[in-house]
């Protein structure tokens, strides 16, 4: 073997090892990045955040593009109200959907979207609302006026009705001494009928006389 033989096999060796080393970190690299999905930076409002302001919206943001399709929010709150369910706009790589008026209470975000490599992700958040100027609903004054309206004229009737039945039933005394006055009153007709069979008696025996003494006569 000659010189030149072994100076060149010298100077290839070198080469081909740092070639075979540039591509095993290639295709190292390009596995982990093939093999990555896009990953969540953020959502809005944070996860346990306590608000005092009611949120308009809610939303997550990813590494990348998410897409549109298969892409899907819930938002509930504390007692299981939906407050939202759908697919969330998206806008860049946020992911949003828009609120309806919240209470002061928990609430609870459930998300699911199709990162920009067609991989589904999901995941959940919670928040609290927690505004001091909320005031607690009250009765509707005008129901509770009506309310009191309508007791005053139940009473108000009952009253009258108790004293038209009053007046119509007189008391057993009153109904006792109209009836004594009655009797009072009516007591002397017998009387009053003998004394004029009587009359009449004495009246037809004298007449019946008179005209016997004159047919003697």
């Amino acid at each position: 073997m000659t010189s030149t033989s072994v100076r060149t096999r010298r100077r290839t060796a070198p080469r081909a090892l740092l070639v075979g080393l540039l591509s095993a970190v290639a295709l190292v690299l390009g596995g982990t990045t093939a093999s990555a999905h896009d990953t969540v930076l953020g959502t809005a409002p944070g996860d346990g955040e306590t608000l005092t302001t009611a949120p308009t919206q809610v939303s997550v943001e990813l590494s990348a593009v998410p897409q549109a399709i298969g892409s899907r929010m819930l938002v509930t709150s504390s007692d299981g109200t939906v407050l939202f369910d759908g697919e969330p706009t998206i806008a860049d790589r946020v992911a949003s959907v828009e609120l309806p008026a919240v209470a002061n209470d928990g609430y609870t975000v459930a998300w699911r979207l199709v990162s920009s490599d067609g991989h589904p992700i999901d995941g959940t958040f919670g928040f609290v609302v927690d505004d001091p100027a909320a005031v607690a609903p009250t009765e509707d004054p005008t129901m509770e006026t009506q309310g009191e309206t309508d007791a005053t004229t139940d009473a108000e009737t009952s009253e009258a009705a108790t004293a038209t039945t009053d007046a119509s039933d007189p008391s057993p005394s009153a109904t006792d001494a109209a009836s004594d006055e009655d009797s009072s009153g009516t007591s002397w007709l017998p009387v009053a009928g003998v004394v004029v069979v009587v009359v009449g008696l004495v009246l037809l025996v004298l007449f019946r006389r008179r005209s016997a003494l004159q047919d003697q006569s």
